[in-house]
């Protein structure tokens, strides 16, 4: 009896021990940080986390200084979802624009899309898909680009877009 009662006890201690020490994973986009506390925003809210010395920075960034607001992360927390553990600072993702050319230039590219007319900086470095001289590109013609995360930048045209 005095046995069982020990390997109860051991085994309700393995237990509590492994629960007060399982991480949860938080993702979603950062809205507010400082040196202290990292407020990340996904499906369900907000979540504000304590930052400590022990916080590991990892991703695109390597110190808290280097996390900007509206980088995405992947945040693994403490079990209470009160402490950050490691903080993993994601690159940005490209976001594909499609609509009608509005004008079109060796530097500049307007599209007509659902948010307005939108312009965007044609580089030597835009890469070209099914054309090969920007030229081949008329006004109203119905095309997708990517575009660099801060919506500045052509990255890609595609004279054809999905259908």
């Amino acid at each position: 009896m005095r046995a069982i009662k020990h390997l109860l006890v051991a085994a309700t201690f393995i237990c509590t021990s492994t629960l007060a020490f399982a991480d949860e994973v938080l993702g979603g986009s950062v809205t507010s940080v400082s040196a202290d506390f990292i407020t990340v925003k996904d499906e369900n809210g907000e979540k504000t986390l304590s930052v400590t010395p022990d916080t590991q920075i990892t991703g695109i960034a390597s110190t808290i200084a280097e996390v900007t607001i509206g980088a995405g992360v992947a945040v693994r927390c403490n079990a209470e979802l009160t402490s950050a553990l490691v903080i993993r600072v994601l690159p940005p993702l490209d976001a594909v624009v499609s609509g009608s050319v509005v004008s079109i230039c060796e530097t500049s590219l307007t599209l007509k899309t659902e948010q307005g007319n939108e312009t965007f900086a044609v580089t030597p470095e835009t890469a070209k898909k099914n054309y090969t001289d920007i030229a081949e590109i008329k006004v109203d013609d119905k095309i997708a680009i990517r575009i660099s995360s801060d919506r500045k930048n052509a990255t890609l045209i595609n004279a054809k877009p999905p259908q």
